[in-house]
C-alpha cells in the first residue's frame, strides 16, 4: 500500500485532531524558542540594570572594623608607652572595666553559635601589673585566673570564685565615660 491509499483509509476526524495537535506544537515551539528582537532588547536592558543594583554593605562589619582599628591603635600606644623609660605605675589603665583578679576586664561582644546556641564572651583583658592588653574569649565553665565563668548573658558575663560573684556588663567603659 502506498501513502495515498493509507491516508484515504484514516478517519477524517483523526486527521483533524492530528493537524490541530501539530499546529499547537508548532505554536508552543515558536513561543519557547523564537524570541522577537524587541524582547531581546528588553532582556539586555534588564540584565544591564541588574548589574547596577547596589546592595548596602552591613553596618555591623564597618563598625567592627573601626572598633578593631581603634583597639589596634590603643595597643600600639600601650606598646610605645611600655617601651619608653616610663615606670609601669605611671601608665594608666584602660578606662572602665571591672577588676577580676589581676586583670581588668572589658566585655566587648557576646557571640551565639547557630549550631548549639553556645554563648561566647569576647573581652579585653588588661594586666594590672604590666598593662598589657589582649583579646580573650570565654564560655560558661571556663576559668579566668582563679575565677570561673558561671554565666554568659546577652549583655553581661558573670565570674564566680567561692562566695564572690563579679558581673561585667558589656561596653562598661562607655557607660563610665557618659557619667
Amino acid at each position: 500500500m502506498n501513502l495515498t491509499s493509507r491516508l484515504q483509509n484514516i478517519d477524517k476526524r483523526a486527521l483533524g485532531v492530528a493537524g490541530a495537535l501539530a499546529l499547537l506544537c508548532l505554536f508552543d515551539f515558536s513561543q519557547r524558542v523564537w524570541i522577537a528582537s524587541a524582547d531581546n532588547d528588553s532582556i539586555a536592558r534588564d540584565l544591564a540594570s541588574a548589574g547596577q543594583i547596589q546592595v548596602a554593605t552591613p553596618r555591623v562589619v564597618d563598625e567592627l572594623q573601626a572598633w578593631f582599628a581603634e583597639r589596634e591603635q590603643v595597643r600600639k600606644q600601650i606598646e610605645q608607652a611600655s617601651s619608653s623609660d616610663k615606670d609601669d605605675a605611671e601608665q594608666a589603665l584602660l578606662p572602665g572595666g571591672v577588676d577580676v583578679g589581676p586583670l581588668r576586664i572589658r566585655l566587648r561582644a557576646i557571640l551565639i553559635s547557630t549550631e548549639n546556641a553556645q554563648k561566647v564572651a569576647i573581652m579585653e583583658a588588661q594586666n594590672n601589673d604590666d598593662r598589657s592588653v589582649e583579646l580573650i574569649e570565654r564560655t560558661v565553665g571556663e576559668a579566668l585566673g582563679e575565677y570561673n565563668v558561671s554565666a554568659v548573658r546577652v549583655n553581661e558575663i558573670v565570674f564566680q570564685r567561692a562566695d564572690e560573684t563579679i558581673v561585667v556588663p558589656i561596653f562598661d567603659d562607655q557607660h563610665n565615660a557618659e557619667e
